[in-house]
């Protein structure tokens, strides 16, 4: 006798005829304890049985016993066991909160119980963004302001779990004034240490961090980046800044600009080549 996983909450057993002919049919026993069954069920002559009700996750214990006109139950067989195919977990991503025009990543985290592959899927994300659904990883560059209610859900092909979250998109705020009449003329210094302290980067992901530093006599009022590619946005910070920069395959020149409060501006550049696969 075996007990096998045939269905999200299905558990089927089946086992050999019995060899004596004056068998009239089989009682299967279920229980969610070794040796003691709350269920039976009379199948008749058939040598199989599908338990409908299993919870997810949860472990079965069946034994079956022929029966013989009169009726005569039978000795029971060895118990086997069969645990249900459990439900998938997908970790709630918290509050996301993005500005208008500047780039993003999220990545989902799920898992399954029994390691098999999961898929994600998404409702309602802000206009601009999408998901990758084999990866769960949501990128994009947002188009429009406003608060939107995510419905995030992780599935095994049978099972899923979902969980929601906001999302909150802003419009890009006005530049800080700049200074007038301060006798400032030395522009920030830019120093990149992330992920290449050189002039190009070989990038093998579609999506690169960058990070390093703004020294000024001044204030740093802003650290932006752009891309000949097209993309730009505002990085993270202004001493200590980090940006995430979408990479397009081929060669890409990414800038970095830094502007203090009197309004001088220094740039700096890395030339990043994206070869080979990309999720």
């Amino acid at each position: 006798m075996a007990a096998r996983t045939a269905a999200a909450d299905t558990l089927t057993v089946m086992w050999d005829p019995s060899p004596d002919s004056n068998v009239a049919g089989y009682l299967v026993y279920v229980g969610t304890q070794s040796g003691s069954y709350s269920s039976t069920y009379d199948v008749g002559n058939s040598t199989s049985f599908g338990y409908p009700n299993a919870s997810p996750g949860q472990t079965y214990y069946f034994a079956v016993a022929a029966y013989f006109p009169g009726p005569v139950i039978g000795t029971r067989s060895t118990e086997v066991a069969g645990t249900s195919n459990g439900t998938p977990v997908l970790v709630n991503p918290g509050t996301q909160s993005s500005v208008v025009g500047n780039s993003v990543s999220l990545q989902l985290v799920g898992s399954d119980p029994a390691g098999q592959p999961v898929s994600y899927g998404v409702t309602t994300l802000p206009p601009g963004l999408t998901i990758t659904p084999s990866t769960g990883r949501i990128s994009g560059t947002p188009t429009t302001a406003g608060s939107y209610l995510v419905t995030a859900v992780v599935s095994d092909g049978i099972l899923s779990d979902s969980e929601t979250f906001t999302w909150n998109v802003s419009a890009p705020q006005a530049l800080p004034p700049v200074s007038g009449g301060s006798g400032d003329s030395s522009a920030p210094v830019i120093t990149i240490t992330m992920p290449t302290t050189g002039s190009s980067y070989v990038a093998s992901e579609s999506f690169v961090t960058f990070g390093g530093t703004v020294t000024d006599n001044g204030t740093v009022a802003e650290v932006t980046w752009s891309s000949d590619r097209g993309p730009s946005g505002a990085a993270t910070g202004t001493g200590a800044w980090i940006a995430g920069v979408p990479i397009q395959r081929g060669q890409n020149t990414i800038t970095i600009s830094a502007r203090d409060q009197a309004g001088n501006v220094s740039t700096k550049s890395v030339v990043v080549k994206l070869t080979g696969k990309t999720k």
